[in-house]
């Protein structure tokens, strides 16, 4: 949860908490998926003393279907409908069921023909059901409800605009899944969800070395963010290499992708984010196998300075505001910069 104040000529951070949803209570069946939902986001707002009662809310993993279309030339006012259409015949993704967001590429070259690139996202509608409701249940009203494409595209979009005319390469990589994101100045090229993060590197960290998933975690935290070299660290990173370099892979084919599909030249440097991006290990084993030149990135960075953006920085390890930061900046123009949007 993160929300945003503006002032003339500033934005700065008024507050920033995480908290994470009971999974536990929701497979032993003492609360619902909304139950939990709203006792933590009622933690969060009482920790944050977060203003106002508008929020936006960001969905992404299981529940969100996603899937890349190709359309014929059309009028842009008939692309939704063919969308729609597409979407139910191919996918079974009809309006009764499911929600639909997507994001029309662009012109790509298929054979000989010029068809329209199309990303497609969609969730049945009773999850989106229980995330209103969960809302409801802790006085929020939610101004929208979109993709993680979308957030990250958007906090993208503010913190490149030195080079809005350059293609941009994202990876964020999260705790529970990891993204990437090729855009151009706010449009969406290419997205990808990667089901490889944190927590797949310590299951496999905690059975190569034959510890608790809480060890494994700490061991890897311990050795995988500095320039340690001791035979514990080579240990650790050597058996992650692995299940890193599968990571590593999938990001190498979304960019042999873009690169086809697109027939440009493929990009050369991306901005690494997340919760693991302070992995030294991955971050060297991804310049590794895919060739790209990565940066890291603090998603707060371009935020003016105040206190409590200095006490997230003194306390804050991995980087998981990149998103966030997306959906605070929903609808800056519409709301003019008011203070109260989280």
């Amino acid at each position: 949860m993160l929300q945003l104040s503006h002032g003339i000529g500033c934005t700065h951070l008024g507050s920033a908490v995480e908290r994470l949803i009971d999974g536990n209570g929701i497979a032993d069946g003492k609360s619902s998926y909304t139950e939990a939902l709203s006792v933590a986001l009622n933690e969060g707002l009482y920790a944050g003393g977060f203003v106002g009662n508008h929020v936006s809310i960001g969905v992404c993993g299981e529940r969100v279907m996603h899937k890349h279309l190709r359309l014929p030339r059309m009028p842009a006012d008939e692309i939704k409908g063919a969308v729609k259409w597409e979407a139910a015949q191919r996918f079974g993704f009809n309006e009764d069921t499911y929600s639909l967001q997507f994001y029309n590429v662009g012109e790509v070259m298929q054979g000989d023909e010029e068809r329209l690139e199309i990303a497609l996202f969609a969730m049945k509608h009773r999850y989106v059901e229980e995330y209103i409701q969960a809302l409801d249940m802790s006085g929020l009203k939610a101004m929208n409800l979109e993709v993680s494409c979308a957030s990250l595209n958007r906090w993208s979009k503010v913190v490149m605009q030195r080079k809005a005319d350059e293609v941009q390469v994202v990876i964020d990589l999260g705790k529970d899944r990891s993204q990437v994101l090729i855009h151009r100045d706010g449009r969406v090229l290419f997205y990808k969800l990667i089901d490889i993060c944190g927590y797949d590197f310590d299951k496999t960290l905690s059975r190569q070395m034959g510890v608790g998933l809480d060890e494994a975690k700490a061991l890897r935290l311990k050795y995988g963010q500095d320039d340690v070299r001791d035979d514990l660290a080579m240990k650790v990173r050597s058996s992650l290499r692995q299940e890193g370099g599968i990571l590593a892979r999938e990001i190498g084919l979304c960019l042999r992708y873009y690169g086809v599909t697109f027939r440009g030249s493929r990009p050369h440097c991306a901005v690494l984010v997340g919760d693991e991006s302070r992995q030294q290990w991955l971050h060297e084993l991804i310049e590794e196998q895919t060739g790209l030149l990565l940066q890291n990135e603090w998603s707060l960075d371009w935020l003016s300075p105040n206190e409590a953006l200095g006490k997230l920085r003194d306390v804050q390890v991995g980087d998981v505001w990149s998103g966030s930061c997306g959906l605070a900046l929903f609808g800056r123009e519409q709301l003019k910069w008011k203070r109260g949007a989280a």
